[in-house]
């Protein structure tokens, strides 16, 4: 699921009876529930540049599993996991340093060869990857005309900047990589970029390269022409009818163009102030006092896009109420608890601003004792967690960028 969402309530009931929440469909999806950027949007986002960029290259390369891959069990956390795609000339490593369940530590010193239709034999080194992290190398690539014929960096798109007579290569520099190197085939000299999140260099006069940091490319947004950088990761922006649009938790916001002066800076926009008191009603029930007006802020702030009710708690569920209504659930996580208020402002102005968050306990240790031949049963548990850190309200902006 690409982006969560809220599930209505039916004629009858909840539409979702059982274990799972019965209103919040979000399950940690890229964009959340309420539009949250999350780190695997920011990370599919570059995966889908390469794609839309080599898609028809890559759909055309059969896989090869090398050196026992399709064997790895998933508990080994020693070898190094990758597979190769290839239409006999020229292709692409895909590495992993990822096993679900399991922490597999980061790597340094790795090597891998690869076998070409036609004997070559290609020797990747310097390879190391940071625990979690992925990454796609080319081999063989054709950059106009310069044949690239290995790199320990990802491409991810290729850009057309209006008025050079070259394209630009845009490469991503995978966390912990030990040797970010660019190796050309003949008398080109190969080239080793550093750690800075932004490098540009000349490929004789054939092509231009970009090269970003993991971080960088998380908050950029591929133009017609170039490339734009948000300055926070919760930021987004996103192309509607009228332009560009940036919608953000921060009033102020930067927006870095390559090359410079492609899109313009965001619209500034006025400062909203929006607090959420917390008050203990009972062991696991708590009330949520909010400002009055929230319907009148939306309809008179046309810059707040929204105002998230962020809950930090333990526990094994959360339950939030307006009144009587559930309006949001939420299975706990370890994370903060992030609710869309913007489609329950009136209802929330007519429950006098307060809401009422309830937080089922989560019981450790629990046993179950059979104290008759009847269906009777006790649970007795070691200890019982439910307990909120913090409630706070963060609004949403949304303004207009121009060219």
């Amino acid at each position: 699921m690409f982006h969560g969402g809220t599930n209505p309530k039916g004629a009858a009931g909840f539409l979702n009876e059982g274990q799972t929440p019965k209103r919040s469909y979000d399950f940690q999806a890229p964009l959340g529930e309420f539009g949250q950027v999350r780190e695997s949007y920011r990370r599919l986002r570059t995966l889908h540049e390469f794609v839309k960029a080599f898609g028809p290259e890559l759909a055309g390369m059969p896989v090869s599993l090398q050196d026992g891959q399709d064997r790895i069990d998933p508990s080994d956390s020693e070898t190094l996991r990758y597979a190769v795609r290839s239409d006999g000339e020229r292709g692409f490593v895909s590495i992993d340093n990822f096993q679900d369940h399991a922490r597999v530590p980061s790597r340094h010193g790795e090597q891998i060869d690869v076998t070409t239709g036609t004997g070559e034999r290609i020797r990747f080194t310097g390879i190391g990857l940071a625990e979690g992290e992925n990454c796609i190398l080319p081999f063989n690539m054709d950059l106009d005309g310069v044949r690239l014929v290995r790199a320990n960096l990802q491409p991810v798109t290729v850009l057309r900047v209006p008025g050079r007579p070259f394209r630009t290569f845009v490469f991503l520099k995978p966390d912990g990589m030990d040797e970010l190197t660019f190796h050309f085939e003949g008398d080109i000299q190969d080239v080793t970029v550093g750690k800075a999140d932004f490098e540009r260099f000349m490929v004789r006069d054939a092509a231009e390269i970009v090269c970003v940091t993991r971080a960088l490319a998380g908050r950029m947004t591929v133009l017609d022409g170039g490339l734009a950088f948000v300055d926070d990761d919760n930021a987004l922006l996103y192309e509607d009818g009228d332009g560009w649009t940036l919608e953000s938790p921060r009033a102020e916001n930067g927006i870095a163009a390559y090359p410079e002066g492609l899109l313009g800076s965001p619209r500034p926009v006025e400062p909203v102030s929006v607090y959420a008191r917390l008050r203990r009603l009972h062991a696991d029930r708590y009330e949520i006092a909010l400002p009055a007006g929230m319907g009148r802020l939306f309809r008179d702030q046309r810059q707040v896009a929204d105002v998230m009710l962020n809950i930090a708690y333990q526990g094994d569920i959360g339950w939030l109420f307006c009144g009587d209504v559930l309006i949001a659930d939420n299975f706990c996580n370890g994370e903060t608890w992030q609710v869309g208020l913007r489609d329950y402002a009136d209802a929330i102005d007519a429950a006098g601003g307060k809401l009422t968050l309830v937080v089922t306990p989560l019981r450790r240790g629990v046993r179950v004792k059979v104290t008759s031949s009847m269906a009777a049963r006790l649970e007795q548990s070691d200890a019982c967690v439910a307990d909120v850190t913090d409630v706070y309200a963060t609004p949403v902006y949304h303004m207009p960028v121009g060219k």
